[in-house]
């Protein structure tokens, strides 16, 4: 997949790799989106490469969600109710639930999906979602 500089907002994650004066690639490595200037740098492909992030179970981590229990899900409490990320086979769920706990662990109520799966397969693409449902940029738990 190819970005492009209107794909991307401050504090997205990517990959990216500079050249270096030897005209040699190095290795990717993993960045935010820090300021205007790497939006510049981007549209008109200086000095580097970029691509996306594929979102993972791990990046959920990074981010706060919590493991669901009995499923290959990921959530995390929004106003009134929970955003929850499903990887099911080679396919990725993203729908709003309720998630409560009982004494055998977790379990959810309904699901109202809201996007087709495999529409957001990218780290970048799934924090401009979650900052257009909350107005708030997902940051990365310590």
């Amino acid at each position: 997949m190819e970005i492009t500089a209107r794909d991307l907002r401050i504090g997205n994650y990517v990959n990216y790799r500079i050249q270096d004066d030897l005209d040699e690639r190095k290795d990717w490595l993993e960045c935010s989106v820090r300021d205007a200037n790497d939006l510049v740098i981007l549209e008109r492909g200086i000095d580097c490469d970029y691509q996306p992030i594929p979102l993972t179970e791990e990046w959920l981590l990074r981010f706060g969600f919590e493991k669901y229990d009995f499923m290959n899900g990921f959530f995390v409490k929004l106003k009134d109710r929970h955003l929850m990320v499903q990887f099911y086979k080679s396919e990725i769920h993203i729908f709003f639930t309720k998630v409560s706990k009982d004494s055998q662990g977790h379990w959810m109520k309904g699901r109202d999906y809201f996007i087709d799966k495999n529409s957001i397969l990218y780290l970048h693409t799934f924090q401009n979602l979650i900052f257009a449902l909350t107005q708030t940029e997902l940051t990365i738990s310590k």
